[in-house]
């Protein structure tokens, strides 16, 4: 789940998405007219690794699970 979401948040902000266009063009202008964040246009190149890795990183950002009630006997 986190690589998608990574996914997707860089596609947002990547070139493919996000520019500035000349006055001159009339058709397929981008949705966020600004300076892409993002430089790269293949968002893969850093979401596939980081999707590998954030099984890795999800316990460690979790909260600490609360301990079990004592057992009565």
């Amino acid at each position: 789940m986190g690589g998608l979401l990574f996914t997707l948040l860089l596609i947002a902000v990547s070139p493919n998405i996000m520019k500035i266009d000349p006055d001159t063009l009339t058709t397929g202008r981008h949705l966020i007219q600004a300076n892409a964040l993002f430089r790269l246009e293949n968002p893969g190149i850093i979401s596939i690794p980081a999707g590998s890795c954030s099984p890795t990183w999800a316990p460690w950002s979790a909260p600490p699970a609360a301990a079990p009630p004592p057992i009565r006997t």
